[in-house]
């Protein structure tokens, strides 16, 4: 899809893969973090919110750390994203 995005303009896209990796005192911590830094999770709330969907979505990620949360209650947690950049020719 990206590659279509640039076809034309003379620039060769590449992707990489790598990976991030998170501790957390509390579930709550790596929560916030998703909720207010996470881009994809910000702009999610941006649309969620005034539909007054942005609650269900919310209670969905504080579920998902704690579910991840070991039996101290820190969470530790491993995250993969691509990576996209692009070179112009010439």
């Amino acid at each position: 899809h990206v590659r279509e995005l640039f076809a034309g303009t003379g620039i060769e896209p590449s992707f990489e893969r790598a990976h991030v990796h998170w501790d957390f005192d509390r579930p709550e911590d790596g929560a916030r973090l998703f909720i207010e830094k996470f881009g994809p999770v910000v702009m999610a709330k941006a649309l969620l919110e005034p539909q007054g969907k942005w609650e269900a979505a919310e209670r969905d990620i504080h579920g998902y750390f704690e579910e991840k949360a070991a039996e101290d209650g820190t969470v530790s947690y491993d995250g993969e994203y691509l990576v996209s950049t692009g070179t112009k020719a010439g």
